[in-house]
């Protein structure tokens, strides 16, 4: 009886890694996607309202509620001497943006030019930076599309493997 109830509880384990896994990688996708819907509205915002950059990401946050965007605002709400750059790359450090590395990248050049150009040229930045996001994010949800079952089965067969070596 105790056999069978660790043997249930090895393969609930494993499985369960293998679904946390899973997890982190939809996390990424969904991540990316609101950051680039994010960034379309802060576009827009950018050519026809002509507000200052930190009242679009404030509005932006509000409408999109994305994890990177309210980084940004508390770091520039703690320290008011702290600049957009700053903030843009200390906010893409946080532990909690669960981005990948090359939408970190594509995300950290932004960050070094965004607010210190003039609207259209913004605009540019900003669109090919969505580009480049939206390429990722293909790739990624790609990916994910086809390790998902695999990583299932490699959490059942190391479950069974386990339990193969303990019996």
């Amino acid at each position: 009886m105790i056999k069978i109830l660790g043997i249930i509880l090895i393969f609930i384990a494993c499985y369960g890694f293998a679904q946390k896994r899973i997890t982190k990688s939809r996390k990424k996708s969904s991540q990316l996607s609101s950051l680039i819907s994010g960034l379309k509205e802060i576009a827009d915002k950018i050519s026809f309202l002509g507000e200052p950059l930190y009242e679009i990401i404030s509005s932006v946050n509000q409408h999109n509620n994305n994890i990177f965007f309210s980084e940004i605002l508390s770091i520039l709400s703690d320290d008011k001497k702290v600049s957009m750059e700053t903030a843009w790359k200390e906010a893409l450090e946080s532990k909690e943006i669960a981005l990948s590395e090359d939408a970190k990248e594509v995300l950290l050049l932004l960050g070094k030019t965004i607010g210190r150009q003039t609207a259209q040229k913004e605009e540019e930045n900003i669109g090919f930076c969505i580009e480049k996001l939206s390429s990722i994010l293909a790739e990624e949800e790609q990916l994910l599309k086809k390790n998902t079952k695999m990583i299932q089965s490699l959490g059942i067969v190391s479950g069974l493997a386990i339990v193969i070596l303990f019996v």
